[in-house]
């Protein structure tokens, strides 16, 4: 099992918005390291829901992985902002698993409180990249989750 960090604007989707849906299509990411994590996930892996780009960043809840990568429909919708007009149904571009709402926090676990924490030092670090989806260890999965 592997263990993922899913950054996502709360007023572009939340996990408010995941817990009413309970599942979705982690659609629209482009960014070729993000997907080569979408790539890898595995059905049953776990990860953790980030709330980036906001007063508080941090993680707010745990979701599951329910369906292998496909296609992301988005990238061949010209209407959608994702559109990607080199993208074929042949060679599809871009990819999305299917993930399913498990918890959304009382507290999140905001960012600001992993610096100098031995466990999430690093986290700290890499939460800050570009990057929206990142493998986390399951050290760093069970510190956040304490």
């Amino acid at each position: 099992m592997k263990y993922w960090l899913l950054k996502s604007e709360p007023e572009t989707y939340s996990i408010d918005d995941l817990s009413v849906e309970k599942e979705c299509l982690w659609d629209g990411v482009r960014n070729h390291v993000a997907k080569k994590n979408l790539q890898a996930m595995g059905v049953g892996d776990l990860g953790v829901f980030y709330h980036s780009s906001c007063p508080k960043p941090g993680v707010t809840g745990i979701v599951r992985v329910v369906k292998l990568a496909e296609p992301d429909p988005t990238q061949f919708d010209p209407n959608s902002k994702y559109y990607f007009p080199k993208a074929t149904l042949e060679k599809p571009m871009w990819f999305c698993p299917t993930l399913r709402f498990e918890i959304k926090f009382c507290t999140p676990s905001l960012r600001v409180s992993w610096r100098g924490s031995k466990e999430l030092g690093d986290l700290w670090t890499r939460s800050k990249a570009r990057v929206s989806v990142l493998e986390i260890t399951k050290e760093e999965y069970e510190a956040i989750n304490r």
